[in-house]
């Protein structure tokens, strides 16, 4: 992607996953850029815990597990760091 201009989602699919972490604002106001791409995939660390977000009809909604890691422990999501 670096160096492009344009991008072109049938060329260049988005990747399976973003991961945003909030450290000063509230990164669910970039949701919207995120679906506009089609990212299927959302993580969000808030400072206190993670949360998985998925994209169903182009709305991303809150979910227990990953996809793309079905593996990951529910509990290692809500740890304080």
């Amino acid at each position: 992607m670096r160096g492009k201009t344009e991008i072109d989602l049938t060329v260049d699919p988005p990747p399976d996953l973003a991961l945003e972490i909030d450290n000063t604002s509230d990164s669910r106001l970039r949701f919207n850029s995120y679906q506009a791409l089609g990212v299927p995939e959302l993580w969000r660390y808030d400072g206190q815990g993670l949360q998985i977000y998925l994209l169903q009809n182009q709305k991303y909604v809150e979910s227990n597990i990953s996809p793309n890691f079905p593996g990951l422990p529910k509990i290692w999501q809500r740890v304080n760091w």
